[in-house]
């Protein structure tokens, strides 16, 4: 993400629009009095610097954007490998979208994870990693059963 601020020895400066070669504002809340285009700053807290802390997070590699919670809804469908097993095995009723709720995020080396809540309920093991977002789980069920429309050769059977 492009930065919005940066930080100097005298404060931080923010980006005032989004213009390659925009102009600069000098915001500087050190025990001094703050520029007088802003007057949010109490105690040396405010907007941009919270943002200037967000983005500092962001470039070590601290801040993480998830595209849900715990207890999102989540719309599950096979895998593609999975889907062919269960209609050569005359499993075709597992070939359907699964609605659950997540229940757990984990966080690894590698990555992320998460589990729902019927999953763990029942022990099945199964976690929806970071990678098979919009493969295999997905934010709508409108999505979830595009997939699975797509997965069928765009037949709705």
């Amino acid at each position: 993400m492009e930065r919005l601020t940066k930080r100097t020895a005298d404060g931080i400066l923010v980006k005032e629009n989004y213009e390659k070669k925009s102009l600069k504002t000098l915001y500087s809340c050190y025990g001094e009095k703050p520029n007088s285009y802003y007057s949010n700053c109490e105690e040396g807290y405010c907007a941009m610097e919270k943002l200037a802390d967000y983005e500092d997070a962001e470039e070590q590699g601290l801040l993480l954007r998830l595209p849900c919670g715990i207890g999102s809804d989540v719309y599950i469908i096979p895998s593609k490998i999975n889907y062919e097993l269960n209609i050569l095995s005359l499993h075709p009723e597992n070939n359907k979208v699964y609605h659950q709720k997540v229940a757990l995020i984990t966080f690894t080396e590698k990555g992320w994870y998460m589990e729902c809540d019927k999953d763990r309920e029942y022990a099945t093991d199964r976690i929806l990693s970071e990678k098979m977002y919009k493969e295999t789980w997905f934010l709508s069920k409108e999505e979830a059963e595009a997939k699975l429309k797509e997965m069928r050769g765009g037949e709705n059977g």
